[in-house]
């Protein structure tokens, strides 16, 4: 018998409202099974008022939707697929609802292939959360977001973005503070950002401390620190320079504001900020031709001063 349409069964209706009820009677919990098309247009399981495109009805253990595929007909990966998308979440939550891969009716009825892993999402209006799960057999939570948006990487999260384990960064951390670092290979005894040689670059991680100990480059170079900085009112934002080896020069947008030479000096560095970005540089010589020995203490980026670049 050849198939017939939606159309061509809704044209055959009497009564021309494009209405056609279907039931196979009850299912084992009792409740009606119909479906109902609607104008040809929407399409009703469990109700007979679709108010969407699809629209299915039911109670807390009967509201799931499946695709199933066969696959290769086989096992693994071979086997058949499945994407599940369920309302309500029978042995877990009332209010939860989700979508998986290989997931059996909701996340705590297990795999519908058990030679393969899983795969889901959970939206929990309950606590507003979000809580993503994979795994290669039944799935354990990978990563969630709270209702205040943090993000939680196998943690529950107590900041913005938690990770519990090791962090791999390909590339720079964008919005982090940090240094610009220049290296001059041409001259090991810069006084000034004019003429600088950026003859390398890196980016170094911080709110405005600096502390290391540079074995220096054979035939001496210099070193500069870079960083822009808004301040969103007039202030003043103190360091303090504990020890250098060789002389170090401060300087505020261009504009040279104290400089010391080898030794440890001890003294407080005052940056003058004004409304608005600020450039700050730091140039760290090596006449000596030997180790560059730069301790600065204390924040730049404080309460009302964010890093732009």
């Amino acid at each position: 018998m050849a198939d017939t349409t939606i159309s061509e069964l809704t044209q055959s209706i009497p009564n021309g409202n494009n209405i056609l009820p279907y039931s196979t009677g009850s299912n084992t919990l009792g409740v009606p099974v119909s479906a109902i098309l609607q104008n040809v247009s929407k399409v009703g399981i469990g109700t007979n008022n679709p108010t969407t495109r699809l629209h299915i009805y039911g109670g807390h253990g009967d509201t799931l939707l499946r695709m199933y595929s066969t696959g290769g007909g086989g096992t693994g990966s071979q086997g058949p697929a499945t994407l599940s998308l369920w309302a309500s979440e029978p042995a877990a939550t009332y209010t939860g609802a989700g979508i998986g891969a290989n997931v059996n009716d909701s996340p705590y009825f297990g795999r519908v292939d058990s030679t393969n892993g899983q795969s889901y999402i959970r939206f929990l209006p309950s606590d507003g959360t979000m809580r993503f799960f994979t795994g290669l057999g039944d799935a354990p939570q990978g990563m969630m977001i709270d209702s205040n948006g943090s993000v939680g990487i196998g943690i529950t999260p107590s900041a913005k973005l938690d990770v519990y384990g090791d962090l791999k960064v390909s590339g720079n951390i964008i919005g982090i503070p940090a240094f610009k670092l220049f290296l001059d290979t041409t001259n090991n005894n810069r006084t000034s950002p004019v003429g600088f040689v950026k003859s390398y670059t890196e980016t170094f991680y911080s709110r405005g401390g600096i502390h290391i100990a540079n074995s220096g480059y054979s035939g001496g170079s210099t070193l500069m620190f870079e960083m822009t900085v808004n301040s969103n009112a007039v202030r003043t934002v103190t360091q303090f320079l504990k020890g250098n080896d060789d002389r170090v020069s401060f300087f505020w947008n261009g504009f040279l504001q104290s400089t010391y030479n080898g030794g440890t000096p001890r003294a407080a560095i005052n940056w003058n900020l004004t409304v608005g970005n600020n450039l700050i540089q730091i140039i760290l010589g090596d006449e000596g031709g030997g180790a560059q020995v730069l301790d600065l203490f204390g924040d730049i980026i404080s309460p009302g001063v964010t890093f732009v670049s």
